[in-house]
């Protein structure tokens, strides 16, 4: 759910209506709408119970400054794209950057 939708959806449950009906008003699984109240339904409506929340998943190889540097190799010597693909997915960017520092 978005902003609007995750503010709709506690001022809609406060209003009385049940999990279906928020659901349906605005176009969300029922589950999801059931998960955000269960967490939120006693918060008051602020910006930070209605804020996107960190997504988990797995962390990025590369870093965005690896990613730049990969683009302009990529553009400017396309021979050596497979080379520096192969480094960089083998290196951890926090070894990368500490590298660099020193």
């Amino acid at each position: 759910m978005d902003l609007a939708q995750r503010g709709a959806a506690l001022a809609l449950h406060r209003l009385g209506k049940n999990n279906s009906e928020i659901a349906r008003e605005l176009g969300v699984p029922r589950s999801t709408v059931q998960s955000f109240i269960s967490l939120h339904k006693d918060d008051p409506i602020s910006d930070e119970v209605l804020a996107d929340r960190p997504l988990s998943g797995r962390p990025r190889g590369r870093t965005e400054r690896q990613d730049r540097h990969l683009g302009r190799r990529v553009r400017n010597d396309p021979p050596h794209l497979m080379d520096e693909a192969l480094s960089m997915e083998r290196t951890t960017p926090e070894h990368t950057e500490h590298s660099t520092l020193n």
